[in-house]
């Protein structure tokens, strides 16, 4: 049994290591395909390479459930659908603020650690005059890049979280009404 054991861990240990190198490749995917975007003479080519980028790195049905919480639960199935592409589009309209930051250079992985979905990679993005930038990617497998971003946070920042303030605040002001919240938040409405 002992010998079984030390013979599986060793395989085990370069599967998590193995694992981790897929996710740290599917970052530097992500950050070349949005380098790319920044690339393009034209702004509404840099816009829609950009929102693809996200569209294919981001997983929007889990980020959908992080907005929704509790909720998710008792939204019935045409509901979430719709939030699930609201918080695509949310995703998209975050292009035009990232393409317009000053270019910084690749990411260093500064840490990486499973999760029971996943990883989280943590990452430095060093930018002159402005400081480094803290990205903390949470990635699950899955998607047309063998991973899938279900959560992102930068410099403390999460987009899941952002997302379910919005969704509370369009609530409040939609009276509960959650089809009105999220039709307001796939439309870019504050009310």
């Amino acid at each position: 049994m002992r010998r079984a054991a030390a013979l599986l861990l060793p395989a085990m240990l370069a599967a998590a290591v193995a694992l981790a190198q897929d996710a740290r490749g599917f970052v530097a995917e992500v950050e070349a395909r949005l380098r790319a975007a920044r690339a393009l003479p034209d702004p509404a080519a840099r816009q829609a390479a950009c929102r693809q980028a996200f569209a294919t790195a981001f997983d929007a049905h889990a980020l959908a459930q992080t907005a929704a919480g509790p909720r998710w639960e008792g939204f019935d199935a045409a509901l979430r659908s719709e939030l699930t592409a609201a918080t695509g589009a949310r995703l998209g309209r975050e292009c035009a603020p990232l393409l317009a930051a000053p270019e910084a250079g690749a990411a260093e992985v500064v840490r990486e650690r499973a999760t029971s979905s996943g990883w989280r990679l943590t990452t430095r993005l060093a930018r002159a005059g402005t400081g480094d930038l803290i990205l903390v990617w949470a990635v699950a497998p899955g998607g047309a890049m063998g991973w899938r971003l279900t959560d992102m946070s930068v410099d403390g920042v999460g987009f899941g979280a952002t997302l379910r303030s919005e969704l509370d605040a369009l609530l409040a002001v939609h009276e509960g009404d959650a089809r009105a919240a999220v039709a307001a938040l796939a439309a870019g409405s504050r009310r």
